[in-house]
């Protein structure tokens, strides 16, 4: 009995030797690799970097994910965001070098939940951008200031819809609703806020331009 109970006792030590030694990164990559590779790549570049096309990027990233949840919602099949000018364009006939990529993600099927957390995690990385560049005072903001403004307008179209259908979630997938769209609502309130505090940085600008020009 006794060498029964040592061998479950060093059997059991043994596993958790192991799950100890697997990297704690890797366990975070697990659970919070929700972009794409190429999506990653587009980030680590020089110019996604910048403020203004990084937020333009993100903002593609949340756009696309936003419509998965609603194609699954609604049972409307979503092909990428420029499915529909290809479809309003009338080809005359094939295209054999045309090459066609599938949309991330659309080879294995996800829930409504799956797409919603990583929309969750989306929302949470453009805030992260957002309060780190609200610090750093740009020499040229407008770029910025566009890329702000078409953050404000997705996310007030996906608040639109999201209260919407706040009341057909169903529950395996409402915590993670109600999640998002509280920090959807608080990362509008921060757009917002940056977007007037530009607006007044290029007055400033302006008039000290002015005041320069105007000087003996």
């Amino acid at each position: 009995m006794r060498k029964k109970l040592f061998s479950v006792f060093n059997t059991s030590c043994l596993v958790l030797t192991a799950l100890c030694a697997i990297p704690a990164q890797f366990c975070l990559a697990q659970e919070d690799d929700y972009l794409t590779d190429k999506e990653i790549e587009q980030l680590r570049t020089e110019e996604g970097k910048e403020p203004p096309e990084r937020i333009r990027l993100l903002t593609d990233f949340l756009n696309a994910r936003f419509e998965h949840a609603r194609s699954v919602k609604t049972g409307t099949p979503y092909l990428g965001k420029d499915a529909k000018e290809k479809s309003s364009v009338k080809k005359k006939g094939p295209v054999p070098d045309e090459k066609k990529e599938a949309p991330p993600d659309t080879q294995s099927p996800k829930s409504f939940k799956a797409w919603m957390a990583g929309y969750l995690k989306c929302l949470d990385e453009i805030s992260t951008n957002v309060d780190d560049f609200s610090s750093v005072r740009l020499l040229e903001p407008k770029p910025y200031l566009k890329a702000l403004k078409s953050l404000g307008e997705s996310l007030e179209e996906h608040q639109e819809w999201l209260v919407d259908i706040q009341d057909k979630v169903d529950r395996p997938g409402k915590e993670i609703f109600d999640d998002a769209r509280d920090a959807l609502r608080d990362l509008l309130e921060d757009v917002r806020s940056n977007i007037d505090e530009l607006n007044r940085q290029i007055e400033a600008m302006k008039e000290s331009k002015k005041s320069k020009s105007s000087s003996p």
